[in-house]
């Protein structure tokens, strides 16, 4: 661990935090998640400078947002206040170098891929659309679904980022239902805000086998992004692996910026 004589950040009282929410909703990812945050809870905020801060850093847990340019500042201080098993986003791709610099192994690097949805369409989609397979139906979620804690819906979403807001009020979604179960949804990720809904597409593949392979994914999809073009809504999608690649480009995205987010691994 290397060890700076640079000036240690200044922690932000939360009566000045608003002063300073400006610099991360310009962040080009997680959007919506820095919002979500500061709206509902009370993240933590660290300066350099609080007249004029030239790094700085944003956390709610367990996402850690860096700001700053580091070709040009000591950001140890700042990377010597992260704690293990936190994610980090940084502000853009110069912070690659320092951070890979300084925590080495412990630094865990993740490959995200940022779409841009401009070149959606409403025919593409609607020639994408095909019935699900007998026994499954796509339907709207509704307040049958948000209130069974037992679904996946609830345990996956609803319990983590609409405890505070309605969904039916600030979400939007769709859910694959097989006997009434829930196997599947598309939906918001977190309340809908500016006019933004970040994409949120999952299926049940890991508990039945049998799902694999239909096309399930791509209906929600389709669902979802269909609702969104309807409604005046930007569906942001930000993969994190090939098979949302893939099914980002299927559905008429283009690609928009590969970039980095990180996991700081417990360790020496």
């Amino acid at each position: 661990m290397h060890t700076s004589t640079a000036t240690p950040l200044i922690k932000v009282a939360q009566a000045d935090s608003p002063k300073y929410y400006a610099i991360f909703q310009q962040f080009e990812h997680f959007s919506n998640y820095i919002n979500f945050a500061i709206e509902f809870f009370t993240p933590e905020i660290w300066v350099d400078d609080k007249a004029q801060p030239t790094l700085a850093c944003f956390y709610t847990a367990p996402a850690w947002f860096l700001w700053g340019d580091p070709d040009t500042k000591d950001v140890a201080p700042l990377l010597e206040m992260l704690p293990a098993d936190s994610w980090l986003v940084p502000s853009s791709d110069r912070w690659d170098r320092p951070l890979t610099a300084y925590f080495g192994e412990k630094l865990i690097t993740h490959q995200r891929a940022s779409f841009d949805s401009a070149s959606l369409s409403l025919e593409h989609l609607r020639r994408l659309k095909s019935e699900v397979p007998a026994g499954l139906s796509i339907v709207p979620i509704d307040e049958t679904h948000i209130n069974d804690q037992e679904d996946m819906l609830y345990q996956d979403l609803l319990c983590k980022f609409f405890t505070a807001a309605d969904f039916l009020q600030q979400g939007a979604g769709f859910c694959l239902l097989e006997n009434e179960k829930i196997v599947g949804f598309a939906a918001a990720n977190y309340p809908i805000r500016n006019q933004v809904l970040e994409v949120y597409i999952r299926v049940d593949y890991n508990d039945d086998p049998r799902h694999r392979q239909k096309g399930l994914g791509t209906q929600l999809g389709v669902a979802l992004l269909e609702y969104c073009l309807e409604n005046g809504l930007d569906p942001h999608w930000d993969a994190a692996n090939d098979v949302s690649v893939r099914l980002a480009l299927k559905l008429g995205y283009t690609p928009a910026h590969n970039w980095k987010m990180y996991h700081l691994q417990e360790g020496n």
